[in-house]
Formats: C-alpha cells, sequence, structure tokens
C-alpha cells in the first residue's frame, strides 16, 4: 500500500494541529495528573504501584500500606 502525498499532507495537518493543541494547554491543576490521559499521564498513577513511595535515602520502596517491597518488585 502507497501513501499519496495528499494523505501524507493531511496526516502531516493533523500533527501539527495536535502539536499545537499540546502546546497551548495549561498545567493541569494541583493535585490532578498532568497530561490528557488521566492514569496514562504518570506511569505510575492508577496502577499495582498506586501509592508507593521511595526512601530517597537509602532507595528501598515502600508500598501503600509502608511496608518493604522485596527488590523483584519495584517499579
Amino acid at each position: 500500500m502507497t501513501i499519496s502525498p495528499e494523505e501524507i499532507a493531511r496526516r502531516a495537518a493533523r500533527l501539527d494541529q495536535f502539536d499545537e493543541t499540546i502546546r497551548k494547554a495549561g498545567p493541569a491543576p494541583e493535585g490532578t495528573s498532568p497530561g490528557f490521559g488521566g492514569r496514562f499521564s504518570d506511569d505510575l498513577e492508577g496502577t499495582e504501584f498506586e501509592g508507593w513511595t521511595r526512601d530517597p535515602k537509602t532507595g528501598h520502596w515502600f508500598d501503600k500500606d509502608g511496608q518493604p517491597v522485596s527488590e523483584g518488585k519495584n517499579p
């Protein structure tokens, strides 16, 4: 299948329009996920890792209940 130059131009125009929408979008309200896709805006939001925290001093992860997580399950 060969795409015509007109179809390539249409697709490029749609991509340019989308890019312009992204550039004009303001920051997300405080406490919400940035971007357009809710959980798709943050790889760790809405997954089994939601609520996990990492101790910056030790690098160890803790689940949403504060329990240490084994090395094999770290996000």
